[in-house]
């Protein structure tokens, strides 16, 4: 495998970005249901205000602070001029309580569930444990990147699946799960911890995951092969 080029990405983001910008979407979502992670800001807003715009019943904002999340809900109401579709749940990824708490209640209140964006995701530079919520009081603790990135996404996806399977009523109007990922993932050099038996206990070692950068890197590398997984 080659070495990453760092110049070559920053010149394929950049281009993107600002000279290939996708146009607008315009499919309809007309009476679907969808739950978007980490959707107070940045794409995860942009994705919420689409959906309401492309007709959906009813879009779940989710935000680790639920004033973080009405706030987005004003903006995005005042945007396109459309109220009562947006619903602002909370939700942690670095939480399996909070993560179990939102699935258990998107069970009992949602009838059926067509669209899972999930684009939630962190980064940080110490390396921090999120104590030992993630792994259900069984050990230390994740580190936060692949506690959220990783661990916490995956979880809720699973919990989730049954309901999104059941809501897939037909090959023209499949439900659809999708993980947003980042071309962060190419510099994730050759990303040796996929080789281990192992790879989240290896991605969890202070020692082996190096900077923050390079923990991002690597969660988004991990995020694609686990999406790859689930799709199988």
């Amino acid at each position: 495998m080659a070495p990453p080029n760092p110049l070559m990405f920053l010149y394929n983001s950049f281009h993107t970005q600002v000279f290939a910008a996708p146009p607008p979407p315009t499919q309809s979502f007309l009476g679907q249901n969808i739950i978007v992670t980490g959707a107070n800001t940045g794409l995860g807003a942009a994705a919420v205000e689409h959906f309401v715009r492309l007709d959906a019943a009813r879009v779940i904002l989710t935000s680790r602070d639920l004033q973080k999340g009405e706030d987005a809900q004003t903006r995005i109401e005042k945007a396109t001029g459309k109220t009562g579709v947006i619903e602002v749940w909370q939700l942690d990824l670095s939480s399996a309580k909070s993560i179990k708490a939102f699935a258990q209640r998107a069970e009992r209140e949602l009838e059926r569930l067509d669209v899972l964006l999930k684009n939630a995701g962190v980064g940080t530079e110490k390396f921090v444990r999120v104590g030992d919520e993630v792994t259900g009081g069984t050990g230390p603790g994740t580190e936060t990147v692949l506690a959220v990135n990783v661990v916490g996404t995956f979880h809720l996806a699973m919990l989730l699946l049954p309901l999104l399977q059941r809501s897939g009523t037909s090959a023209t109007r499949p439900s659809r799960l999708c993980v947003v990922s980042s071309d962060l993932h190419f510099l994730a050099d050759e990303f040796p911890q996929r080789k281990s038996s192992d790879i989240l206990a290896e991605l969890d070692k202070e020692d082996r995951t190096g900077s923050g950068f390079e923990r991002y890197s690597y969660s988004r590398a991990s995020c694609i092969d686990f999406h790859y997984i689930l799709t199988l």
